[in-house]
């Protein structure tokens, strides 16, 4: 959804941290509010990746079908879509 807010502090090694708030859409109209918290190493990246981008994700969820997210940890990876895109691609997982 637009709007949204976010931070990027970067560290004296390099590493880049970045702290973003902002509203996902579910399917059937549910706004959910994400808290995610990135870190960013471009110096070893994993072999076949530019960079390694990981993140911890909470979710904000209302009374509902997914209020269930609410009581879980979720982690994930994001990758630019830069040039051919002015967005970002994020994956989420959950621990279980």
């Amino acid at each position: 959804m637009p709007g949204g807010a976010d931070r990027q502090l970067v560290r004296a090694d390099g590493i880049r941290e970045l702290d973003a708030i902002y509203e996902l859409l579910a399917d059937d109209g549910t706004v959910l509010m994400v808290h995610n918290r990135v870190l960013i190493d471009t110096t070893n990246p994993p072999e076949g990746e530019d960079r390694y981008a990981r993140s911890v994700v909470t979710v904000a969820a209302p009374e509902g079908p997914h209020d269930w997210l609410n009581r879980r940890v979720l982690v994930g990876t994001l990758n630019s879509l830069r040039p051919a895109q002015p967005y970002v691609f994020l994956r989420f997982s959950i621990l279980s």
